[in-house]
């Protein structure tokens, strides 16, 4: 779904990919709780971790299944159990996610999170956890983590999974009626039986790559609880994805990434990273060994671009991207790609600076959370023309702090690349984007050490914007106050480009619908936005992932000019009570195939297509509060007519106690679940 409501900032401005780094280095076995070191170990060998789902689960009847994951390990015995000695852990990459309040992971799907139980998680953070949804798991392996360990044969494989959070489910609502639970929420899970557990033969060899690929699956019966607000019982299971035999053993999920990288300066760490192509997204890192790497990154069933480039801190940048003549690109499933490069010394200087809200002055207002990204090209390409041409790749990114500046620190175990730019004869690029403004592009220039952004020496830069304000009303909920978002996408479109940086708290008032003022940021291009507004609601005393309030939208809106703003009044939110559907698309279809939920030509949610081949093949699946919408098949975000209504029905009214919001008194039921068109 593009939206979950459950998040309390603007988390749904951008998809978030998962971003794990596959840093090719010794981890220390044991708890999970240690980050990476470069320490030497007593394990000369490398194991990259994947996961994926089953192919042949089927997910129909759920929004989301999710798991949170502690680590991997290894047994070179058979049917190895706890008592078993010689156990080998590879955990979850030290530092995913951040501080969560009582214990509960609330990370967006398919991003890190960790587990704090302690009263300080800054200073002792405890085990870092991944949460994974198994529905974007579809066909889609996403990288674990990498780690040192012993090389052997191992035969027994363990998923470990956290004991006391296991995970949650969000299921549709229920097909009978009256329901007996309440759909569209979060349920624990509780997982039915002693351990995760796969049966092996893992060869692992002496200074080689190894990837072990686990397809997860949650096979039925799913025993839901008996009471709203209770555990649903899963029994998940792993099984390993074959490896290619023979030398390089390639999985049949990946694509394998490998070579040399000549003109190493004396004495310097190497890296050489993979992206998706066109973007920041970070999909693996290997670190240079006597002048070699190796890596495996997910690969689509008709191949996957990567931009892949070696990074060192004090060298030069050596790129290859889809338009490289080798290798040939989408890179293939199953398939060892030779990529080598060559790198040579060069002085490095630091690019750093403040981005600040244009429209503000003495002083000057900074932005905090804005995006910065360094391109640069291999062949002299200019870099600052838009769109951004497929040569430029971007070698580094980072993000400003409270205080507007930038670059953030670098991570564990790599140094941040902003204090490290090689001076080059092909110019750099410098973009600058955040929610709400308009994106930046400005040349930078790295001679002999010194680091330049064309006529702005200092690389400060202020972002422009408009503006639209107005009022928003709500019918609270239960005796409680309200908590309201506000979006805006390009019109027609589902490109959310703005969102407020924290919700409105609108306090119950004595005469509902309860209103508030809001003021929001939208970047001058292309200056007509459609604005759409979304309650945060609680169930149970808890937040629900998905609203009971309408949706209300207003479309066309547009901004006069830089600073000034827009006056609009968005429609009443009413309360409407949770409701599901679900379809199909017919074929062909791929991963750029979504399906879009409309609100009077807005769109408001999207929902993931099941990969072909696999028990979810085709279906679409929405929760959306009691309205009338149109639902629309797209094509790698395009609308492909015609639209297709269906009507969302209001639940049958309970009697109070209220467990969501009222309207006029009256306590929407449990929801039930409904078909959707085909498209």
């Amino acid at each position: 779904m593009k939206f979950r409501s459950v998040f309390p900032a603007a988390l749904a401005l951008a998809a978030p990919l998962l971003m794990i780094l596959s840093l090719l280095m010794p981890l220390a076995c044991g708890t999970g709780s240690s980050p990476p070191t470069s320490t030497p170990q007593p394990t000369t060998a490398s194991l990259e971790i994947g996961l994926v789902d089953d192919p042949s689960v089927n997910f129909q009847g759920f929004q989301n299944i999710l798991l949170n994951l502690i680590s991997v390990r290894l047994n070179p015995a058979a049917n190895a159990t706890d008592a078993t000695s010689g156990w080998v852990n590879v955990p979850a990459p030290s530092g995913v996610g951040g501080p969560v309040g009582s214990g509960t992971i609330l990370t967006n799907i398919s991003t890190g999170g960790r587990y704090f139980n302690i009263s300080n998680p800054y200073t002792n953070p405890g085990t870092s956890e991944l949460q994974v949804d198994l529905q974007t798991l579809q066909d889609n392996v996403v990288i674990f983590n990498t780690g040192g360990v012993p090389p052997q044969t191992y035969h027994t494989v363990q998923l470990k999974i956290d004991p006391n959070v296991p995970g949650t489910i969000v299921p549709n609502c229920a097909s009978q009626s009256p329901a007996p639970i309440e759909g569209c929420i979060s349920y624990p899970v509780r997982i039915k039986g002693a351990s995760v557990t796969a049966q092996t033969r893992l060869p692992v060899k002496a200074n080689k790559l190894t990837t072990l690929v686990l397809a997860i699956a949650v096979p039925t019966p799913i025993t839901p609880p008996n009471v709203t607000g209770g555990k649903f019982t899963i029994g998940p299971q792993i099984s390993l994805v074959p490896n290619a035999t023979g030398s390089p053993a390639v999985n049949s999920l990946m694509t394998q990434i490998q070579g040399s990288v000549s003109g190493i300066p004396p004495g310097q760490k190497e890296v050489v990273i993979a992206e998706n192509a066109g973007t920041s997204n970070q999909v693996a890192i290997a670190e240079v060994r006597n002048g070699e790497y190796a890596m495996q990154v997910p690969a689509g069933p008709n191949g996957t671009n990567y931009d892949i480039f070696a990074f060192g801190a004090g060298s030069t940048y050596d790129l290859v991207t889809p338009n490289s003549p080798s290798p040939p690109q989408p890179l293939q499933r199953g398939i060892n790609n030779i990529v080598n490069f060559t790198v040579k010394s060069a002085k490095t200087g630091v690019l750093t600076g403040v981005i600040s809200d244009d429209c503000t002055i003495n002083p000057a207002v900074p932005i905090e959370g804005a995006t910065v990204e360094l391109l640069t090209s291999s062949n002299g390409t200019d870099c600052t023309t838009v769109p951004t041409p497929a040569d430029c790749v971007v070698v580094a990114t980072t993000s400003t702090n409270v205080f507007g500046q930038y670059p953030t620190p670098g991570r564990s175990g790599m140094p941040q690349p902003f204090n490290f730019v090689p001076s080059s004869p092909n110019p750099y690029a410098i973009r600058i984007s955040a929610s709400g403004f308009d994106t930046m592009i400005a040349p930078v220039t790295s001679s002999g050490g010194k680091v330049t952004c064309g006529t702005n020496q200092n690389c400060n830069f202020a972002l422009t914007h408009a503006q639209i304000t107005g009022t928003v009303s709500i019918t609270p909920g239960v005796n409680s106050n309200a908590e309201v978002q506000v979006f805006a996408e390009d019109t027609g479109t589902n490109n959310i480009v703005s969102a407020l940086p924290s919700p409105l708290a609108i306090p119950a008032c004595g005469s509902p619908p309860c209103t508030a003022g809001f003021r929001l940021n939208v970047p001058l291009s292309p200056g007509t936005y459609d604005v759409f507004a979304t309650s945060i609601d609680l169930y149970n005393g808890a937040p629900a992932p998905f609203t009971t309030h309408e949706y209300s939208v207003v479309s066309g809106v547009t901004p006069p000019g830089k600073c000034e703003a827009a006056s609009i009044s968005i429609p009443t939110l009413l309360c409407a009570g949770h409701g599901s559907f679900s379809g199909t698309v017919s074929l062909p279809f791929d991963s750029g195939t979504t399906v879009q939920l409309l609100k009077d030509g807005v769109q408001i949610e999207q929902s993931q297509v099941g990969a072909a081949g696999t028990g979810n093949s085709g279906n679409y699946s929405f929760c959306a509060p009691a309205d009338d919408y149109d639902v629309e098949r797209a094509e790698n975000g395009v609308l492909v007519p015609p639209a297709m209504n269906v009507m969302v029905p209001t639940p049958i009214p309970t009697s109070t106690p209220c467990v969501m919001c009222t309207n006029g008194g009256v306590c929407p039921g449990n929801c039930s679940d409904q078909q959707g068109p085909s498209l």
